[in-house]
Order: C-alpha cells, then structure tokens, then sequence
C-alpha cells in the first residue's frame, strides 16, 4: 500500500508540473490584413502570458506599443523587412518596453521623435534581446538603471538625434554590438555607465560614440566620414582598443576636461587631425605593454596605435623601424604630455595592404516607374565609391539614393578601391511600366433604405485618369467627382454604373440601390445585388452593441470561412461556398441592442441576441445566386439557458428575409464551461435572430438523458467550432487569456498534502 501511495504522490507532482508549465507558452501571429490571430501587435500583448512568442506578419501597424508582459519575443516572420510599425502617436515613442527579458527582432521601426523618451524603442526593464530591427528616424533608448541587455544587429539611420542612447546608473553590463548607424546627430551616446560597445560601424555621424563619466570598453567599433569619431566628455575614463576611426573632418578622438585614466591602444586612426584635447591634466595610457600577437595593421606586435593622415605623412606612415618589429623606435609626442611609446608602424594597414571588399544593399529591387531605391554601402576597407546605376547615371557617394524614371531591367554596379586594389558588386532592379487597365472599385455607404434616400458614393479605384457615375445606367452622367452624396426621392431599384478610364483602356461596375417606402407591414432585407469590397451596414449605428470584421479574398468555386476570432459577437465562424469571384471582401457581424431597424417586427420565441450579418457590399451576401451551401456557427451563454429556463433543442437562427422571420435548421454542436454551439443552414445573410423556448414544466417525471445523437459531431464545421472552443491558440476565449498558471500548483498542492494525512493515518 506505501509503495502504491508512493506512486500516487509522484504522479499528481509529475501532472501538476507538466500542465502548469505546457499551460504558460504560447505563439501567437499578427497581420494587419486577415488571417492571423491578432490584427495589431499591442491586442497581441494584451492577450499574451509570460514567455509568449509573437510572430508580426509582413505589413505596416500604425500603433504605440506597451509592453509590459514579461518574456516576450516579438519577431517578424523569418525576419522580414516587410514589417513596418509607425507611431500613431507622435508625443511617445513607438516601443515601450516596461517588463523584463523581452525580445524584438527583425522589424522596421520608425520613431516618434529624437526627443528623449520619444523614440522607436524605449527600454525601461532588464535583461531585453533588441536584435535584428531597422530603425528609420528614431533611436533605440536605454533608461537609467538598466541592466543586462543585448542591443546587436540593428540598422539605424537617417535621425535628427542619437542612434543609441544608454543612460546612467547601469548595475551589470549592458552589450551594445554589430549595430550599423548612419546620418545621426549621435551614434552611439552613453552616460555613467559601464557599457560594452564593440563591432559597430558608425558613418556619417556628428559625433561617432559621444562618452560622459564613462568607464565602458570601447572595442573594434569602425567610424567614418563623421565629424568627430569619439568625443570624451567630463570624467570619462574608458579603455578604447581595436577600432579604426578615419575620415573624420574635425578630429579622430576629442578629449574634453581630460582627467587621466584613459587606455588607448592598438587603433588606427586616420584623419587630419586624430586627437584634440581641452583642459588637459595628462595621465591617459596611449599604449598597452609590448606583447607578442597580431596588431590592428597585421605587425607582429601588440603595443601603440598606428597614426596616419590622409595625405601618407601621418606617424607611422613615416617612423623609423630598424628592427623591422613593427613598432616605431621612436615614441609618438601626441600632445605636450601625452606620448603613445610604442607607436605601430606602416608595415601593413587597413587600406595599403588589404584589397577592399564590395557589397551593398538596395532597400527595393523591384516597382513601377517613378522608383526610388536607396543604395546602403556595406563594403570594407574603402576609400572611394564608385556607382553606375545602369540608366546612365552614376554616383561617387556612399550611400546615394536614386530615382528610375523609365521602365526597363537595369544592373547597378558598386565599384569600391583603396590604395590596395578595387572590388565591384552588382545588383538588378527591375522598373515596370506604371501604366495599365484601371481597377474600378465603387462603394456606397448604405445599399438600401426608406426614401428619401442619401446615399454616399466613393471612388475607390486604382490606376485612373478619369471617372464617370451613371445613376440609372441611363447613359446620363450625375457626376465625376470622387465622392459625393445623392438623393433618392421615389421608391425603386436603381443600378448605378461607375466607369473609369486611363489611357489603357476602360472598366466599370454596377452596384444596385433599393430605396423603399415606410411601411408598417415591410420590411428589408437589408442588401440587393453586388459584389465583394469594403462592405458597409444600413444598420443605425445607435442599435449596434459591439461588432466584428473579418476580411477575405472570395474566389469562384472555393469554401470560403470567416473566423471571427475577438467574440465580440454571438458569432463564431461562416462559412459558404461563392458562386463568382468578388476578391478581397469584407464581412461585418453587428450585436444589436434591439431588433434591427431594418425588421418591423420581433420573432416569437424569447430572443437572445438580434445580429446582422453583411458580407461583402451592394448586398453580395444577400444574394442566394452568389453563393451556396451558407453555415452561420454560433454560441448562447448557459447562465442565459438557465435563467430563461429555455429548452435547448429549441434554439435556433432565425433569419429575416421575405417582409417575416423564418426559423433555420439548427443543429447543436458542442459545449464548454460558458457556451453552448450551435451551426445554422441559411440561404443568405442578413438581420437575424437567436431565440428559444421556455421548458415546458413537468411535474412527478424523471427527467431522462439526452440522447446521444444531440452531442454527436455532425460535420467539418462542427470540428472547426469544437477547436475554436477548446484551442483558438489559447488566445480568443477570455478565460483562456487570462487563466492563472499557478492553479494547478496550488491543486497539485492540496493533492500532496491530502495524500501525507492519508499515509499517517494508515500508519
């Protein structure tokens, strides 16, 4: 009996363990399009847990995003650079970060602004992973008080103020590595910290990496074409080694209220003016003690720093080596105390003995006329640039950005070189000509109502030099303006043709407007005939409750399904099969408050929830001959059922169509903890209503089982709503979300302790 109890225990600390932690990980996918979990990077925070991943989808998210789940990694899909995020507010930055260990990899980035606190990502935690971004117009911040983070592999370019800045007051390292800034105020500033900066490229800079009370290593960064590769600011006191800093039009290093301190060895500068200094009081280290190994010019010794000019007359260019040891005999006098005694000498160096290397990047290869591509610059140990763009045009820039104002396939040529030798890369970009047939894409607010009826027509077309909107496809045209509102007086149908034109050719589109009388007895279906699109409800908007979209590409001869993922609705999920192609449509299911101001009357039974449902617009959806084989999935609340006392074989969809509400095949599909599914067979869509019956009271009968039949599964669709239920990827039902891991522990718990007072009592 112990040893079987022994079992016991062991087994319930295995479970307790196992669901607790298969229960707190999840990955979950956004895209600003359709088809994904979420639709905006910050919903998908919202409804994260602690070590979530989050997968953006190619697109532009215009949002401010707080993060404030601890462990999460936020990553493009297979790190696409088609993942655009925007501020939608400018005043704050577009990433805040607020909870530890998270991760953000592989986005495009722009910042709110350069000020403080208002920049792409500002980090307010610890032990974060910022790896892989693109950072246009906006800095990568680091509070004070900050520990433990990694900011590696970005691209950061084109801002007004610093690429990265670190504040003060840092208790453990925080790792700044293989980042590539260009065209910044500041590269790389960092105040009263200990930092590790090393392997960036930092080019056309005001100040390359600008240092303030700072005691961080500063290793085998490169700095060019910047104003001043490092500014030393007051009592900064770092070790600079390995890193080659040239081109720079005021000076390599500036040292202002120099205090001592400093350890400087084993770079290579090359600029006219490698070292100014204010307020001197001496007491830096220009050169490590002469050790055996290979220095920053490829000598045999590790000592000083190897001092060039641009004109070949710099140091170590000229020195003396009779010992052919690679450092210079004579030490270097930089400036009134300050000596480097074991300058290195011009055995080798970056750009006299090293053939350059060519590669570069183009942020587009391929669109239509006019097309701008800007060119990054990736080669290394080069002195000039060289490009042909292959339209004619050239460039002796770095980075140069140009316009392809024709059509064609043109191959650009980098050609790089150094004193050394030269070295080219190519590249196609492909220009396709901008003119073809126009796409007509007509849309009205409302597609049908009770006169006098207001309608707002819009032009949503794409490619077109003119339009023209027939009210009536009469042959008379009402109007060619974009967008504009026309009165309809009398009752009827009335197809309304938009024909627009470029100098391709001509494409046009009828969509139907019904505008009925008031009645007591009608009614409307709410929809006429038309195709797929932007969608639009005639539904007061005072009516609606909550609502929900989903968008989809509607193809002739395919299932279509559309999951609405948010519950904000009583519905699920439809689907049907489409008759015609009408593309990307959009379908809109609206909770009302109360029946439809569309349906003059109410169903019999007791209603749950009255809903309408538009797919597509010009009442595509309503229209039995663009589709087929139509199922609405639903769910209805059990406190709803029990509070009611309803039956529930008796609820069903009801759909209102033919001026009356007519009762759907419904047939009951699963259960959970809070809902009851069902799934609806209807010929259309449009207002519809949930009702049921009230049980009726039985007195002295036993009540008896359901049968087996009411649960069987009965389909696809059921197996779809029976996933929706349980899965959903953990992130639709809210109880999902917001579930607490440590319940199953604490049961676990409870489950240990009950099984010890058993054994003492055994005993």
């Amino acid at each position: 009996m112990k040893s079987r109890m022994d079992f016991i225990i062991i087994f319930c600390l295995i479970f307790t363990i196992s669901i607790s932690v298969t229960a707190s990980a999840r990955e979950t996918t956004v895209d600003d399009d359709s088809g994904a979990d979420f639709v905006s990077i910050q919903e998908a925070v919202n409804n994260s847990v602690p070590g979530d991943t989050i997968i953006v989808k190619p697109g532009t998210y215009t949002e401010n995003v707080l993060v404030n789940v601890k462990g999460l990694t936020i990553r493009s899909e297979s790190n696409n650079s088609n993942v655009k995020v925007k501020p939608l507010n400018e005043n704050i930055g577009t990433f805040l970060i607020e909870a530890d260990a998270i991760t953000i990899s592989g986005l495009n980035i722009t910042g709110a602004s350069q000020d403080y606190d208002k920049s792409a990502i500002s980090l307010y935690s610890d032990m974060n992973n910022l790896t892989g971004n693109t950072i246009e117009n906006g800095c990568i911040l680091l509070a004070a008080e900050r520990s433990g983070n990694l900011i590696a592999e970005n691209k950061i370019s084109n801002g007004e103020g610093e690429g990265i800045h670190i504040s003060c007051c840092g208790f453990d390292t925080n790792i700044v590595s293989n980042n590539t800034i260009s065209n910044c105020s500041i590269g790389i500033y960092e105040y009263d910290q200990a930092a590790d900066i090393r392997n960036n490229r930092i080019t056309d800079c005001h100040n390359g990496i600008e240092l303030t009370t700072s005691s961080s290593v500063i290793d085998n960064n490169t700095i060019l074409n910047c104003d001043v590769g490092i500014l030393l600011k007051e009592g900064s006191s770092p070790t600079i080694i390995n890193n080659t800093i040239m081109s720079c039009a005021e000076c390599g290093i500036f040292s202002r209220e120099n205090f001592g301190g400093k350890r400087i060895y084993n770079n290579y500068f090359n600029n006219t003016l490698n070292v100014r200094f204010e307020d001197i009081e001496g007491g830096d280290s220009w050169n490590n003690s002469l050790t055996r190994g290979t220095n920053i010019v490829g000598g045999p010794y590790i000592g000083g720093n190897f001092w060039a000019k641009p004109d070949g007359k710099g140091f170590s260019q000229t020195c003396v080596d009779l010992d052919e040891n690679g450092i210079g005999d004579l030490p270097y006098n930089i400036y009134e105390d300050e000596f480097d005694y074991l300058p290195l000498a011009s055995q080798s160096s970056p750009q006299n003995s090293v053939t350059p290397t060519a590669n570069f990047t183009a942020s587009v290869t391929n669109g239509t006329v006019p097309l701008l591509v800007q060119f990054t610059d990736n080669s290394e140990k080069v002195t000039e640039w060289n490009w042909n763009f292959g339209d004619g045009n050239s460039s002796t820039e770095q980075n140069p950005a140009h316009t392809y104002s024709a059509a064609g396939n043109f191959t650009v040529n980098l050609t790089v070189s150094n004193a050394n030798g030269t070295a080219s890369k190519t590249q196609q970009i492909t220009v396709q000509d901008a003119s073809y047939l126009p796409v007509v894409v007509p849309s009205a607010n409302v597609t049908s109502g009770y006169i006098p009826l207001y309608v707002q027509f819009t032009d949503l077309s794409q490619n077109i030099t003119s339009r023209s909107w027939d009210i009536g496809n009469d042959g008379t045209v009402e109007s060619t303006d974009t967008s504009f509102v026309y009165e309809f007086a009398s009752r009827g149908t009335y197809p309304v043709n938009l024909t627009v034109s470029n100098e391709n050719g001509t494409s046009s589109e009828v969509i139907t407007i019904s505008a009925q009388r008031k009645s007591s007895s009608g009614g409307s279906s709410g929809g006429s005939s038309g195709g797929g699109g932007a969608g639009g409800s005639p539904e007061s908007a005072k009516n609606v409750k909550s609502k929900e979209l989903c968008q989809i590409f509607i193809t002739s001869g395919k299932n279509i399904e559309f999951d609405f993922t948010k519950n904000a609705t009583s519905i699920v999920s439809l689907n049907f099969d489409s008759k015609k192609t009408v593309g990307k449509t959009t379908t809109i299911v609206e909770m009302l408050k109360n029946k439809s101001t569309l349906t003059p009357n109410a169903p019999e039974d007791e209603v749950y929830s009255y809903l309408n449902i538009w797919v597509g617009n010009g009442g595509y959806g309503s229209d039995e001959n663009n589709l087929k084989n139509a199922v609405a999935c639903f769910r209805v609340e059990k406190s709803w059922v029990e509070e009611k006392g309803i039956d529930k074989s008796s609820i069903v969809l009801n759909r209102y169509s033919d001026k009356k509400w007519n009762a759907l095949p419904t047939t009951f599909l699963n259960e959970d903890d809070k809902y009851l599914y069902f799934k609806a067979e209807t010929p259309g869509f449009s207002p519809f209503a949930i009702t049921g019956e009230a049980a009726k009271k039985q007195t002295d009968v036993k009540a008896q089982p359901e049968s087996e039949d009411k649960e069987e599964n009965t389909g696809s669709t059921a197996g779809n709503v029976e996933l929706q239920s349980e899965n959903k990827d953990n992130t639709s039902t809210p109880e999902k979300a917001t579930s607490t891991p440590g319940f199953e522990i604490a049961y676990g718990i409870v489950c240990l302790f009950g099984m010890f007072l058993y054994r003492r009592q055994k005993v």
